[in-house]
């Protein structure tokens, strides 16, 4: 073994010299380690074992009795009322809103304002715009659509370029 010779060539207190049976008593002393943590862990799952049988299984039983009556929309009366406050049942309902309205300012740039093959010059666009759209239901599924949009793009450099948009908009959706 490499270990006890190399402390043999040391001059070292005889207290701290290994022997050749150091390595037995370290293995035992290690396994009897092993084997009390294993024992740890057993009893361990045993305790929760018992506990998870001691509790009984499913929801707690519902209180006998009948369910508290409701009177025009509200709770029924009772002795805690006055605790409690007034209290009202709402129901949310839901409704169709047939308006949108729309406002954005978008920027872009584009690396050929012009749309031209040569002399290309890049710009910033700023294209500030509104809109409504009022879509009312004709049948459950099929509503009818009309709207206007105005846009208006201003280029930063290249003012001859400036122009507006106005969209209307009919259709069926």
């Amino acid at each position: 073994m490499f270990w006890p010779r190399f402390f043999a060539k040391r001059s070292l207190p005889i207290a701290v010299r290994a022997s050749p049976a150091a390595p037995c008593c370290l293995a035992l002393l290690l396994a009897s380690a092993a084997s009390l943590c294993a024992q740890t862990v057993q009893t361990t799952q045993n305790v929760e074992r018992a506990e998870l049988l001691r509790t009984a299984p499913g929801f707690p039983p519902a209180p006998v009795g009948s369910p508290a009556p409701v009177e025009g929309g509200f709770a029924a009366a009772s002795p805690n009322d006055a605790d409690l406050g007034q209290q009202q049942i709402l129901k949310a309902v839901e409704q169709y809103k047939a308006f949108t309205i729309q406002l954005g300012a978008p920027i872009y740039y584009t690396s050929n304002a012009a749309l031209v093959r040569r002399g290309e010059q890049g710009d910033v666009i700023i294209a500030p715009g509104a809109g409504i759209t009022f879509m009312p239901p004709i049948t459950k599924t099929l509503f009818m659509e009309l709207g206007i949009q105005e846009q208006i793009f201003e280029y930063a450099d290249l003012d001859e370029l400036n122009f507006q948009s106005l969209d209307m908009i009919a259709g069926l959706v």
